[in-house]
């Protein structure tokens, strides 16, 4: 499979109009833990997509890893959502903490 080609979208996205663009779909429901359940299975997929690519020598399909990160994000969106957090604040929080935690970058 050769290189991915993301589809074109008219630019680049904030977090914010893909937080608002998420709501258009997103119906809460009562049974908040289906949100974390959905991530936890998501992730796995991914997981052992790479497992396949990283032990089992195949090539990893790139169209599928895209697919399986946009439903983790949507669902992480979801949960943010649903705890009034916006993905900036995720991604400033995140960004300050590491930034806290190797002030010179990564080392091994």
């Amino acid at each position: 499979m050769g290189d991915l080609e993301l589809p074109a979208v008219g630019g680049e996205m904030t977090m914010a109009e893909y937080q608002r663009s998420m709501q258009r779909t997103w119906k809460a429901r009562p049974e908040r833990e289906a949100i974390t359940n959905a991530i936890l299975g998501l992730v796995g997929e991914i997981a052992e997509a790479h497992k396949k690519a990283w032990f089992h020598d195949k090539e990893l399909d790139r169209e599928a890893l895209l697919s399986e990160l946009g439903d983790v994000l949507f669902y992480l969106t979801a949960l943010a959502h649903e705890h009034g957090i916006s993905l900036t604040q995720v991604a400033r929080y995140n960004q300050a903490k590491l930034q806290r935690r190797h002030p010179v970058g990564w080392s091994t």
